[in-house]
C-alpha cells in the first residue's frame, strides 16, 4: 500500500507577496521614525535659538534700565553708544531672504549683538555659511569662557517714528536668527522685536 503525502509548501508567489507586505511595512515605519526624529531636531534647534534670542533681549533690557537709572554709569554709556552708533533710520532688512545664510543682511557697521556675559557690544558677526559654524544660530564661547564669535544672530536697532503728540521716542530692536537646519533645505529663521522707550 502506498502512502500519499498531501502536505504542500508555500508557492513562490505567496512568499513574494509576504515579502512585499513586510517591506512596505518596514519602509513605512522607517519613514515615520525619520519624520519624528526630524521634528524633534527642529524643535530642539528652535528652542535653543529662542534661548539665545531671549538672552539678547534681556541684555538689551539690562542696558536700557541702567541708562534710565544713571546715563553716566558704565552700562548706561554702553546703551548710549548703541543709540549713537547703531541706530538705523530706515526699515529693517528683509528677513526671510536666504542670503542671511551667506552674510548678515544689515547696513555696514549697524548690525550688532551683546555679549550676555559682559554686556559689551559685539561687532564681528558671522553668517552660518562659515565652515566652523555650529549647528544652529548662537553665540559661541571658548573652553575658558571667552567669546569666540556669534554665528547667524544679529540685532538691528530701528529708530521709532513718533506719531502722536506726547508719545515718547522709542527704539525697536529687531533680534534675528538665521541658520542651516539639519532637516531642511530652506534656511530656518526666528526673531522678535523689543521696543524700548527713551527720553527725548
Amino acid at each position: 500500500m502506498r502512502v500519499v503525502n498531501r502536505q504542500t509548501g508555500d508557492t513562490i508567489i505567496e512568499v513574494m507577496l509576504a515579502f512585499t507586505v513586510f517591506a512596505m511595512l518596514a519602509v513605512g515605519a522607517i519613514t515615520i521614525m525619520n519624520k519624528g526624529v526630524a521634528s524633534a531636531q527642529e524643535s530642539l534647534e528652535t528652542t535653543l535659538v529662542r534661548h539665545e534670542i531671549d538672552g539678547q533681549a534681556e541684555a538689551l533690557r539690562f542696558l536700557h534700565q541702567a541708562y534710565m537709572i544713571n546715563p553716566d554709569s558704565l552700562s548706561g554709556k554702553k546703551f548710549q553708544d548703541i543709540r549713537n552708533q547703531k541706530l538705523i533710520d530706515a526699515n529693517p532688512t528683509t528677513f526671510g531672504d536666504p542670503t542671511c545664510l551667506t552674510g548678515i543682511p544689515v547696513a555696514a557697521d549697524k548690525g550688532f549683538l551683546i555679549n550676555p556675559k559682559t554686556a559689551t557690544v559685539i561687532d564681528n558677526l558671522k553668517p552660518m555659511s562659515n565652515n566652523n559654524a555650529p549647528a544652529y544660530a548662537q553665540v559661541v564661547y571658548d573652553t575658558d569662557g571667552s567669546l569666540l564669535s556669534p554665528y547667524g544672530l544679529w540685532i538691528e536697532a530701528i529708530e521709532g517714528k513718533v506719531g502722536e503728540t506726547g508719545q515718547s521716542p522709542f527704539i525697536d530692536f529687531h533680534i534675528r536668527a538665521c541658520w542651516y537646519s539639519v532637516t531642511s533645505e530652506a534656511p530656518r529663521t526666528l526673531g522678535t522685536i523689543v521696543r524700548l522707550y527713551v527720553p527725548a
